[in-house]
C-alpha cells in the first residue's frame, strides 16, 4: 500500500493511490467516498504562554494575544481564514484574525504555539497528544 502525505489536493485522475484520506467535502465522482471522522479547529497554546501573559479568560481576550497562523490553510484562501471562521463561529467579531505570524505550515504553527509563542488553531485530531501530555492547553476547555 502507498500512503502520500501530500499538502494540497490529490488528483483522483492519476490514481496513484489505493485509499486517500482527504479534508474535504468535495465529492470525486467515479470514486467511492465515506465520512471518515468529524474534524474541529481548537485554539491552543502551551501552559507557559499562558503563564505568562494571563490573557486567555474570555474568548475576546485572544484580541490581546498573539495569533498563529496556518497562512496557506487551503488552495486560493487569504491568510487568516482559519482564525476569521474559528473567531466568527464563535461570536468573536471584535478579535483582529490579520494580526500575529504567519507560517507557510499548520505544523509550524503548532511547533510556535508548543515553544510559547502565541495561540495557534489546531485541528483536534493533532492537538490531542501533546494536550493529554500537558504540551498544549486547548484553549475553552
Amino acid at each position: 500500500m502507498f500512503i502520500n502525505a501530500a499538502h494540497g489536493e490529490f488528483d483522483s485522475k492519476r490514481r496513484e493511490f489505493d485509499l486517500a484520506i482527504e479534508m474535504t467535502r468535495g465529492k470525486f465522482p467515479g470514486l467511492h467516498s465515506e465520512a471518515f471522522m468529524d474534524e474541529y479547529l481548537t485554539p491552543v497554546c502551551s501552559p507557559e504562554y499562558l503563564r505568562r501573559h494571563d490573557c486567555l479568560k474570555r474568548i475576546q481576550d485572544l484580541a490581546r494575544c498573539t495569533l498563529l497562523h496556518d497562512g496557506h490553510p487551503w488552495t486560493g484562501a487569504v491568510q487568516d481564514a482559519e482564525w476569521r471562521h474559528w473567531l466568527d463561529h464563535v461570536g468573536a467579531k471584535n478579535v483582529d484574525s490579520n494580526h500575529g505570524q504567519f507560517f507557510s505550515l499548520s505544523s509550524m504553527s503548532l511547533e510556535a504555539a508548543l515553544n510559547h509563542q502565541g495561540v495557534a488553531l489546531g485541528l483536534r485530531s493533532r492537538t490531542w497528544l501533546p494536550a493529554a501530555a500537558s504540551c498544549l492547553f486547548l484553549v475553552g476547555r
